[in-house]
């Protein structure tokens, strides 16, 4: 077996000593488990790290080196939401014509990023949409940011 299987199967083991109802089923599962991870030089926490995925926008809406606030702002409120973590990064072009586009790669457990990375594609579409609304009704005399 390799590492993956092991670790899922002291997985399933932890979850099945947390949620039995019968103390001597629990023991049983929690002594697997130990000896298990005893064997096969894994700790607790490698167990808890396979929960952790990843997940990238398609790209965001600015390229610039420093992000604008507002985009900062909409990383910051979905990373509130979905309880997730992100940070900004640059994916190469398919091709060597084809320029880095910055991306926000979004962490966490289970399928968490994934949701958010979808919903900062499709906020920062509406967001950037808007953005460009609101300028065009401004007085030409006025700043932007």
């Amino acid at each position: 077996m390799n590492k993956e299987r092991y670790l899922a199967k002291i997985k399933k083991l932890l979850n099945l000593h947390r949620k039995a109802t019968n103390q001597n089923e629990a023991a049983a599962a929690l002594r697997q488990a130990q000896n298990l991870m005893r064997e096969h030089n894994v700790t607790e926490l490698d167990v808890e790290f396979t929960n952790i995925s990843e997940a990238s926008s398609k790209g965001a809406p600015n390229q610039s080196q420093t992000p604008p606030k507002y985009l900062v702002y909409l990383v910051e409120v979905i990373k509130r939401a979905f309880g997730v973590g992100a940070y900004f990064d640059w994916r190469e072009g398919k091709n060597i014509y084809s320029s880095s586009r910055r991306v926000i790669t979004f962490y966490g457990p289970d399928v968490r990023p994934q949701i958010a990375a979808y919903a900062f594609d499709v906020l920062a579409r509406q967001m950037t949409a808007a953005r460009k609304e609101f300028i065009a009704g401004m007085h030409r005399n006025t700043k932007t940011a």
